[in-house]
């Protein structure tokens, strides 16, 4: 597992409070004790905000990044079932339409990209009535530096889908396509959906407003 680190200058009014504890003075009742200090710099491992800007989801730019996110989220899935016990799981087919519900139900996905990037994770099958069904992909031959690889639990020297396609993309693209999945939803929240007018846009302010009241009253209570 890696996990990138970034280091946070933090702010002068930022201090740290340590668990108190109950100090013995003599001839005296017990006192509770507070150390504070001061914090010089933050270190947070792993990362929740994208450092460059955030696509639209309906761009290009947004299709570049979900495109091998959701590769590797359809190859994990597929290699879960894969190595189920049921011998009829490890058997089941899925159609788009159940990969769609299943991974991308609230996410912006058309179905032309999603059979795409099932070409990529996914083995194809053809199912009733002509219809596209997918299953896993075929263990790939693990590359290795030497002559020497480890065997892995089939007896060979394969690795899974999901760990060749997690290589291709970065914590930074997570969070690009996570923040812009975000965006979306809390317009729909709000209930906006694509392109407002002004009128429209104050009205959701507006709402916003009164929801943030009524949370803060709820909070104070």
């Amino acid at each position: 597992f890696r996990a990138p680190i970034f280091f946070h200058d933090a702010s002068h009014l930022f201090l740290l409070v340590l668990k108190p504890r109950l100090r013995s003075v003599p001839n005296k009742k017990n006192t509770t004790s507070f150390s504070i200090r001061r914090i010089p710099r933050l270190a947070v491992c792993g990362q929740i905000e994208p450092r460059r800007a955030v696509p639209n989801v309906d761009s290009h730019s947004y299709s570049r990044l979900q495109e091998p996110i959701a590769a590797f989220a359809i190859a994990r899935t597929f290699g879960a079932v894969e190595q189920h016990r049921n011998d009829q799981v490890r058997a089941m087919l899925l159609s788009t339409a159940d990969v769609k519900d299943a991974l991308f139900k609230h996410v912006e996905v058309k179905i032309p990209f999603l059979r795409r990037v099932l070409k990529v994770a996914a083995k194809s099958t053809r199912g009733l009535k002509n219809a596209d069904m997918w299953g896993p992909k075929p263990l790939l031959p693990q590359p290795q530096d030497d002559n020497t690889p480890p065997p892995n639990n089939n007896g060979g020297v394969n690795y899974d889908q999901a760990d060749r396609l997690a290589s291709t993309f970065l914590p930074e693209d997570v969070c690009c396509y996570e923040a812009a999945n975000a965006f979306v939803a809390r317009l729909k929240h709000l209930g906006l959906k694509g392109r407002v007018s002004r009128k429209e846009a104050v009205y959701a302010c507006s709402i916003l407003h009164k929801r943030s009241i009524a949370a803060r009253k709820r909070y104070e209570l």
